[in-house]
């Protein structure tokens, strides 16, 4: 299971992140680790609302509510050619057949009992190639051998990377820069995120932001900043026997959740809800079956409870239970099969079958679907574990990372916590479970969501749904 149990838990294969700031009474502060870089018209007509700016702002909602009665079954669809553009991701139809051979080959490395004895870390995906870089740890040894066997049977053309360090070498490295955090030996600096695992680096990076005086940005190894290694810990370029460089940063992290409107139970992913307080909300996610019936869910950290739908009829309900990993809370009210698609603001309740769990891995594209900012899909994995602290006490979770094409682009907006990350099942009416959004990064201001001019970020930090529902006992996917 990737970014999830296979190594140590959903919550252990890489560096953090420290999040700091506050909104609408969400968590203070966050600690991530990071490491590794047509749509189906369906029932439950939405009515369209005129959202005032942010969460603080009292937001009117109008609602209209409709059964949830099975859609008719699609008509029959032509096959695509493999050179078209699927309009719903903006990727060809042979990227995605690509992406998902690709996907189906790194789990069947994962369920190998011995790849984590023999050195195999990670996957590093081009859809556009077929081909895959596996990073390696150590020797060659017969599953290596097998995993390139494999991967020729398949058609996949598969290079091999060695890498110095293991997902329990960069862990224990980044839990002693947060120590050290702790320790006060990072004075006059906000440590944001340590990040490993990526394909563009061996060792961890630290992200910090300068508290007391400006500092250039940009990435600086440690063992050559001059004057300025004196004032920073790792001055050799080493913490825990693994290799650090320093970002030095004025981008933090930030939880995801704030302030589609108005579902109600069996509720769908993508719904955006709206806590006790009234001031702000978070999204649900992809439903379970938990405890002999189904549950709509959403993020851990998401502690306004209540919930209601944005408008203020329908009841969440409150936290039923926690995921051991994931970082989920289970609700009380009924969850569906379906997942909103479609913009923030779609009026004709568009929505897809939810079909199945799905891992991804670097170098994949995934969609976001939160309630607040609604759909973005073309999001790139760059990290496969960011460990997040999100002040619950609970703990630390990992997270994978998802960039967007450019800066200008929307990954996930404030608000969008606990809302589904996906991609595209075999039809373009169905949709394959990979996570749940958890926090953003790169943040600009005024991007259109339904809490008005918003918050918004082009990095999105989601956990594996894999995870969560291995983290309920008993649980799995509700899938029609």
């Amino acid at each position: 299971m990737r970014g999830a149990s296979r190594r140590r838990g959903a919550c252990d294969r890489v560096p953090h992140y420290l999040i700091t700031g506050s909104f609408a009474g969400e968590p203070s502060i966050a600690c991530l680790r990071l490491t590794g870089v047509g749509d189906a018209l369906m029932s439950k007509t939405r009515i369209s609302i005129v959202a005032g700016a942010m969460a603080l702002m009292s937001l009117g909602a109008g609602a209209a509510f409709a059964d949830d009665a099975v859609p008719p079954t699609p008509a029959p669809v032509t096959p695509a050619s493999p050179s078209e553009v699927d309009p719903e991701t903006g990727l060809t139809y042979q990227w995605e057949r690509n992406q998902d051979k690709l996907q189906l080959f790194a789990e069947w490395i994962d369920k190998r009992d011995d790849s984590d004895a023999d050195g195999y870390v990670e996957s590093v995906n081009d859809a556009e190639h077929l081909a895959t870089t596996v990073l390696w740890r150590g020797r060659a040894t017969p599953a290596q051998e097998a995993v390139l066997a494999e991967g020729r049977r398949r058609g996949i053309t598969v290079t091999i990377e060695k890498r110095k360090y293991d997902y329990a070498q960069i862990e224990k490295a980044a839990d002693q820069v947060f120590a050290d955090v702790e320790a006060g030996k990072w004075q006059g600096y906000d440590v944001s995120a340590v990040s490993g695992m990526r394909a563009d680096y061996d060792g961890i990076t630290v992200q910090a932001t300068p508290t007391t005086r400006a500092l250039p940005q940009g990435d600086q190894t440690a063992a050559t900043q001059g004057p300025r290694a004196a004032t920073l810990p790792y001055a050799d370029g080493v913490v825990a026997g693994v290799q650090v460089r320093l970002d030095i940063s004025a981008d933090p992290v930030v939880p995801a959740a704030a302030v589609r409107w108005d579902d109600t139970a069996p509720f769908n992913a993508g719904g955006m809800m709206r806590g006790d307080g009234g001031t702000g909300g978070c999204s649900s996610g992809f439903s379970v079956n938990y405890e002999g019936r189904t549950h709509t869910v959403t993020a851990r950290h998401c502690t306004d409870v209540p919930y209601r739908s944005w408008s203020g009829a329908a009841n969440y309900g409150s936290g039923e239970g926690l995921s051991s990993d994931g970082a989920a809370k289970v609700l009380g009210a009924r969850g569906s099969s379906w997942m909103f698609d479609g913009s923030y603001n779609n009026t004709n309740g568009l929505k897809k079958t939810v079909v199945s769990l799905r891992d991804v891995g670097l170098g994949d594209k995934v969609c976001t679907s939160g309630g607040n900012s609604g759909k973005h899909c073309g999001l790139t994995v760059t990290d496969m574990s960011a460990f997040w602290d999100d002040k619950t006490g609970h703990g630390d979770v990992s997270t994978i990372v998802a960039m967007a094409p450019t800066a200008a682009d929307l990954a996930a907006a404030r608000g969008d916590s606990g809302g589904p990350v996906y991609v595209i099942g075999n039809d373009p009416y169905e949709v394959r479970a990979v996570g749940m959004i958890q926090a953003i990064a790169n943040e600009y201001v005024s991007c259109p969501t339904r809490a008005g001019n918003n918050i918004c970020g082009n990095v999105v930090f989601f956990t594996s749904t894999k995870t969560i529902v291995h983290g309920l006992s008993g649980s799995s996917l509700v899938t029609g």
